[in-house]
């Protein structure tokens, strides 16, 4: 709707309203339907605001069309787009100096995770990060990220370009290109940093891309200054998982037993849902054959949990395994197991090895 040509009816008088809560007070219903007029009004300027980002003009030309290291390999900003005319890029800070993401970028992807299918209908979207993209997108699978396309600008001055970033800076920034004429050209960027920043605030855009403040904003405690997400409220699922898997070469029956519930079951080729006692007396004993069990991956979803990893016995045997578990309440509670092959591969490279003989 364009506000400009649109006589809109008056803020206050939209606020009278005959909704009462149950025991609210007459004092109370005042300030409500005054603070509702204030609500009214700025949402009406929060699109006013984007009427007038629309009619940006055309921004300038991207000087070069990126080359970005993907998760199937090399791939152009052009082709990012996903047959879109428009691409949302989020800069992550998640550089090679940092020994863990930035704890704001991190809750902002959270959510961003659930809405990024919805968002993929409309426009490409991609998150960019400068560690190698392997370091990346491992954290975003322990993280249960499964929605977020993620992409490494190593090597590139894509973050110097349109995050400001100088050398050992690591910056946040959310920009948004467009393909015209076949040509891709910057159309906006978050321009909100801390040279903008209110006396007391945090830098921030308006309104605020993370849902997180939005939500904390309509509480009577509001946003704390002295308070921030982190990374880590106590032991993840995939910490807990490596932790699980680090302990049977380590032959630490302890922690195996710490970590598996009462109710716990086990399922292999050669065991059918075994309870917690049988697995113990049936499978514990082989870790004292094993050497090393290297994690090659761990995605998490929900509370189900994909491993993947390889396993070296103290004869110099090597094969690789994914496992499936069900983690609640911070135990492990079934395991599901599924054989893979010897390393190397007893076939040949293109090959298979005919089970009937």
């Amino acid at each position: 709707m364009d506000q400009a040509t649109t006589r809109l009816r008056p803020a206050a008088e939209l606020a009278r309203h005959d909704r009462r809560f149950p025991g609210e007070s007459e004092a109370y219903r005042r300030a409500r339907t005054e603070l509702l007029a204030e609500e009214i009004e700025l949402r009406r300027h929060i699109e006013r605001v984007a009427e007038k980002r629309r009619t940006l003009p055309l921004g300038g030309e991207v000087p070069t069309d990126y080359v970005f290291a993907g998760e199937r390999g090399e791939v152009r900003l052009s082709e990012l787009f996903g047959g879109k005319d428009t691409l949302v890029v989020y800069n992550w800070m998640f550089g090679p100096q940092r020994d863990k993401p930035c704890p704001m970028c991190t809750s902002l992807l959270d959510e961003w995770n659930g809405m990024a299918p919805n968002l993929l209908q409309r426009v490409g979207f991609v998150i960019v990060g400068r560690s190698p993209i392997e370091r990346l997108v491992g954290f975003a699978r322990e993280r249960g990220w499964t929605s977020l396309p993620i992409v490494s600008s190593a090597g590139t001055d894509f973050n110097a370009r349109y995050a400001f970033e100088k050398p050992g800076e690591d910056n946040a920034a959310l920009n948004v290109f467009v393909k015209r004429h076949g040509k891709v050209h910057h159309f906006w960027g978050d321009e909100l940093g801390p040279e903008t920043v209110d006396p007391g605030q945090d830098p921030r855009g308006a309104p605020d891309p993370n849902a997180l403040w939005s939500l904390l904003d309509k509480t009577p405690g509001g946003r704390d200054p002295k308070w921030y997400p982190s990374v880590d409220y106590g032991e993840s699922t995939a910490q807990l998982v490596r932790r699980l898997y680090a302990a049977w070469p380590a032959n630490d029956r302890k922690t195996v037993e710490s970590i598996l519930a009462q109710d716990f079951h086990f399922t292999s080729p050669l065991d059918n849902r075994i309870d917690r006692v049988t697995f113990f007396e049936r499978c514990w004993p082989n870790a004292s054959g094993m050497a090393s069990l290297e994690i090659d991956r761990i995605v998490v979803m929900r509370d189900r949990v994909y491993v993947t990893y390889e396993l070296t016995t103290k004869e110099a045997k090597r094969f690789r395994n994914t496992e499936l578990l069900t983690v609640r309440d911070g135990l492990v509670h079934d395991v599901e197991v599924y054989f893979g092959w010897d390393l190397p591969h007893r076939a040949s490279a293109g090959g298979f090895i005919d089970a009937a003989k």
